[in-house]
């Protein structure tokens, strides 16, 4: 792959395009019994940094294909959303609803054909703890005798 990258350095430079060398970062996705610990990467006299896991539109992928960091970065956006709600619980069921569907489910969907045949069922237990808090704020916004 080396090659591969000292291509695209050189197609780069050739169509006047700068690679960000302290943006960039080598994520190896080896799957070997007997890993060998490769040379560090440089582009244009820069060393890459290699990293376990890293963003990709959104998902995070590991270098083991674990979805486990994944599941929490969507965990932790989700419950983020489910906090906002609980500070304006002042809004009527029908708004209630609609707000926990376009962001709670939109955030817990996202990329989910991807990542999800892979978790483990930890991360599941995980993603279904904000699935039911986001249920029990619906639930309050339709039973208000039940708030306590």
């Amino acid at each position: 792959y080396r090659d591969e990258v000292n291509i695209l350095t050189n197609w780069c430079s050739e169509n006047n395009l700068l690679l960000n060398t302290k943006k960039t970062k080598e994520l190896i996705l080896d799957f070997r019994r007997n890993k060998a610990d490769p040379e560090p990467l440089y582009i244009q006299g820069d060393c890459v940094e290699r990293v376990h896991s890293m963003g990709f539109l959104g998902v995070v992928v590991s270098d083991d294909f674990s979805w486990s960091a994944n599941t929490t970065a969507v965990s932790k956006k989700a419950q983020q959303h489910v906090l906002r709600v609980l500070r304006r619980n002042n809004l009527e069921e029908r708004l209630l609803v609609t707000f926990c569907r376009a962001t709670i489910e939109s955030i817990l969907a996202y990329g989910i054909t991807i990542w999800y045949a892979g978790c483990t069922a930890a991360d599941r237990r995980v993603l279904q703890r904000v699935t039911h808090s986001a249920q029990r704020i619906n639930m309050a916004a339709r039973c208000p005798a039940w708030r306590t």
